[in-house]
């Protein structure tokens, strides 16, 4: 059992220097808004890129957001156990189920799909688009796991060189073994295949529906039980993608078709709320037909029951809803900044973990090594140290990684079109 106690300020700041340093320099970044020239440089250099569908759909910050923060508020507390338990009597959120990680995925499904609908229509497009998705996600992630690499994070089984390797090739993507030096960037292995097979069923349907989207969403619902953790997220990439159709569909597009009426959007808002409610409580009424047919028939199905349906149902009537629905004030600075500088925060937060507290992963991205933590209560740190600290490295990674490709991705497209 670990001890715990009480500690007095210095405790905390000798305990954890690195997060302490980057949080001191994030409060003198705060100070220094107080001028105006530091101010409008802030706001001048970090706001989102424009998108490569032209369409910018404000509302959907607030869902990144949320999302960002809890699963960076769920790792400071889950991975260093029980430097931080004493959180949960302030967040008692922090232990529940809801899934952040399948609701980016299923806004990047959302936006890709948006983007491939809208822009690729021939072989020149499409290369475009891969150009564009390299420049937005290998550059920071390349960098990260240089970092984690420089951090002992890479194991030496069978060799350092070997698994420095197969995390700069992401060669998780095609099932070859990994080390996950980088515990955050499981999830991005999906992602990028998405990337790869996703134009081909866009230009497969056009501009129909894309039923096939649905039955790979349910196939993969079915099947999922049991498949690597990667292989789980594919149900909501798809639903972010089926989220567009009907965002279209709802939007009214063709010019006969009329966008539909206010009061329909808030109610189906309300709805996919609703069930996203249920499913944090783990109240999975999809699963109701299938208890009902075991309790009926004796027969017992070989998968278990997943919690994929509901969520996937959620995301499906939430991201539409809230995309149309007139939420201006959701738009303020705050929240596009966070949004902004998620996917530095999202790589950033883990491995500023690891370098401040003795835990390291396995091949599988889990927890491997964790020696004794701190004895005192860190709940303190969770405020107003390790936030401050992974948003000011996560804003220094926005700008001097992330945005100078995210401008030569720019001067690329415009070449293209040129």
């Amino acid at each position: 059992m670990f001890s715990i106690a009480p500690a007095t300020l210095g405790q905390y700041l000798t305990t954890i220097p690195l997060m302490t340093v980057l949080a001191i320099l994030f409060y003198v970044a705060i100070v220094m808004l107080v001028f105006k020239p530091f101010r409008s440089a802030l706001t001048k250099n970090i706001h989102l890129p424009r998108p490569a569908s032209g369409v910018y759909i404000s509302n959907l910050e607030i869902v990144r957001a949320f999302a960002i923060i809890h699963v960076v508020s769920v790792h400071c507390w889950q991975w260093i156990q029980p430097y931080n338990d004493s959180i949960l009597n302030i967040i008692p959120l922090l232990a529940t189920t809801i899934q952040s990680v399948p609701i980016f995925c299923a806004l990047s499904g959302f936006l890709i799909t948006m983007s491939l609908k809208m822009n690729v229509r021939d072989l020149p497009s499409l290369r475009q688009y891969f150009i564009r998705r390299f420049l937005r996600i290998y550059p920071l992630y390349l960098v990260v796991v240089l970092v984690a690499f420089l951090l002992g994070q890479t194991q030496s089984n069978p060799t350092t060189a070997h698994g420095l390797i197969t995390e700069v090739m992401m060669f998780r993507i095609w099932g070859l073994p990994a080390y996950f030096s980088v515990p955050t960037s499981w999830s991005l292995y999906p992602e990028v295949t998405f990337y790869v097979f996703m134009p081909a069923l866009i230009l497969f349907s056009g501009r129909r529906f894309n039923w096939t989207l649905v039955l790979i969403m349910l196939a993969s619902i079915f099947v999922g039980a049991g498949t690597p953790r990667e292989f789980q997220l594919i149900p909501f990439f798809t639903a972010g993608a089926i989220a567009y159709e009907l965002y279209i569909f709802m939007h009214g597009k063709q010019q006969s078709d009329k966008p539909w009426p206010q009061w329909i959007i808030a109610t189906m808002l309300l709805v996919a709320l609703y069930i996203l409610i249920l499913d944090v409580k783990q109240l999975y009424f999809l699963s109701y037909p299938q208890h009902l047919f075991e309790t009926l028939t004796g027969y017992t199905f070989p998968l278990p029951r997943r919690r994929s349906p509901e969520l996937c149902l959620s995301i499906i009537l939430l991201f539409p809803s809230m995309s149309l629905i007139r939420m201006k004030w959701i738009s303020c600075y705050p929240i596009r900044f966070i949004s902004t500088i998620s996917y530095s925060i999202y790589l950033w937060h883990a491995l500023l973990l690891i370098a401040s507290f003795p835990i390291g992963t396995n091949e599988s991205g889990q927890l491997s090594s964790m020696a004794s933590m701190p004895p005192i209560d860190g709940g303190f740190s969770y405020f107003f140290i390790f936030f401050p600290a992974v948003i000011f490295i996560s804003t220094m990674s926005y700008l001097f990684i992330e945005k100078p490709f995210l401008r030569l991705r720019a001067r690329a497209a415009k070449r293209s079109t040129c």
